[in-house]
Order: structure tokens, then sequence, then C-alpha cells
């Protein structure tokens, strides 16, 4: 494990006397505010990858440990204590702490976690529902004042009363913490990285030359939430979406725009805007170089 320093001496000291550390500041305080969980992040993200990695993650749980401890800690009960943290919070398990997993860590105010907490993963098609509800004004990003709306309905659904001013200080810190190219809007994979998305369907394929005629039927119905037989709407973005995500690094909405009006020019044979099965393996056939699937 990357973050676990395996080369110490008994004698070691993590950290002798921690009198003056960043979370000094924080200490007494019961719950930190959501600027207080912004300034953090920004303070142990520091190569601003969006995850806390490797040395990020052991300088900020030696922080953790050691603010306010007058007795210096030895290198091996410090990676005791972090291997510790990360089986209780790194709930995916990928050896990295998100946005999400470091306000479970952290004692942070309750209504700002619940932004977080979320009863299951979205699908892809889900996502996109919520994307064409909030992008009100079809720009191809959440600006603030959509998210603000984002944020009192995801409130209201949770039954939580949270005042304008709060929803307001919210969204501003949310804009901060994953605004990476700093336009002050969420572009689609930043929302993307917001709310929890399922991994990508069809990363299951990815090295087949061909797929089966299960494997076919298993994509369709994957996204034909519906059941109508056909691909269309938020269902077709939100393959397209999974289809160019694993080429393209900053997917923004205007790519699969783009992609969507090329691919049923092509593809789209009776003009309809939606993909029968047959057109839908046409698509899978283009993407393969020619290997496509069976479909009967």
């Amino acid at each position: 494990m990357e973050y676990l320093d395996e080369e110490f001496d008994d004698e070691q000291e993590a950290a002798p006397r921690n009198t003056c550390s960043f979370m000094d500041k924080f200490r007494d305080q019961a719950e930190l505010s959501a600027e207080d969980f912004f300034s953090i992040w920004c303070k142990f993200d520091s190569d601003g990858t969006g995850y806390l990695e490797a040395d990020e993650i052991r300088q900020f749980f030696t922080e953790l440990v050691t603010t306010g401890n007058d007795e210096a800690i030895s290198q091996e009960a410090l990676n005791e204590m972090i291997k510790t943290y990360m089986d209780a919070y790194d709930i995916d398990g990928d050896g990295k702490i998100s946005i999400r997993e470091l306000g479970e860590i952290l004692s942070v105010e309750e209504n700002f976690l619940l932004i977080f907490q979320h009863e299951e993963e979205l699908t892809s098609v889900e996502f996109m529902r919520i994307w064409r509800q909030y992008d009100k004004d079809r720009s191809g990003c959440i600006d603030t004042e959509e998210l603000k709306d984002f944020l009192g309905a995801l409130f209201k659904r949770k039954s939580e009363t949270i005042s304008r001013d709060k929803i307001n200080d919210y969204a501003e810190t949310i804009i901060k913490l994953f605004d990476r190219n700093n336009d002050g809007k969420l572009q689609l994979q930043e929302m993307a990285r917001l709310l929890p998305v399922q991994e990508n369907f069809l990363l299951q394929f990815q090295n087949k030359p061909s797929l089966s005629k299960e494997e076919f039927a298993k994509v369709f119905n994957h996204y034909d939430k519906d059941g109508n037989g056909v691909i269309q709407g938020d269902e077709l973005m939100a393959f397209l979406k999974d289809l160019m995500e694993h080429e393209q690094q900053e997917l923004e909405l205007r790519d699969i725009e783009e992609y969507k009006r090329v691919l049923l020019r092509i593809c789209d044979v009776n003009k309809d805007g939606k993909l029968q099965k047959a057109e839908l393996c046409m698509v899978l056939c283009m993407e393969t170089g020619g290997g496509g699937a069976k479909t009967d």
C-alpha cells in the first residue's frame, strides 16, 4: 500500500510533538463548515487530482492523529492507524480518499455531508436524466444557480429544511471543489464526480472484437430502460457518453451531441432519431472495426 511507510525503525518518530500544524486551527471545532472542509481538501490534495493518494494520504493522517498530541508517534503506530482508517473509510477500496470519503472521516456539518450520501449509485441513464433536468438553459454545463436548484431539490427529497443562504454556501463550496477548469460551472464529468455514478457499463466488453448474441442483448437492455425496443433521448446520450468516455479524458456535452449527430446520420436508417437493435449493431460494428455483434 503506497500510503504506508514500510521502511521504518522502531525508534523512528513520525511526528515529534506536533506543536503547530495546519489542522490545529480546527481542533476545537465540534464540526467543520463547508468552507473549512474545502480548505482542508485543498491543503492535502496538493496535485489537484480530486483524490488524496499515497504521500497525500500519509501527510493528512500524520497531521490528523498528531494535532494536539504531545506524544510522538512511531512509524509503526502511524501505519497501523492509517490502515485502520483506510479499512473503515476507503469505501470503494481503490487505495485513495475521495471527497465523499474524506467527508466521512472528518466531523463535517451534517447537512453538507448529505450532498454526498446516496443510497445507491446512478446508472449513466439516470445521471443523464438528472443532467438534462438541471441544465435548464441547455448550455452544456451546470452553473451556480442551476446547482442551487439541484441542491434544493436534493434536500427536499431528504426531508431537510435548509436556508437559502446555506444552500448558496454549499453551492459555492461544491463549485470550488469540483470545478477543475475553473470556469465557475460544472461540466459533465465534473458533475459525475459529485454524483455516485456506476462504473462504465461498456468497459466489460472493451477487449472483445465482437459481442455474442447474449452480450449484445445485455447492452441493448441496459440502455433501453423503458423497454420500448429503442434507445432514445437520455438513454442514447448515456450510451454515447459511456462509448466515448474511455477514449476521451475530458468529455463535454457538446462532444456527445456532435457524436450523436454524426452517428445518427450514418446509422439511423429510418431517420427517427432513435436506435433500433439493428442500428445499434451498426454502431458497435463501427466501434469494433467490423466485429460488431450477433443479433440473431
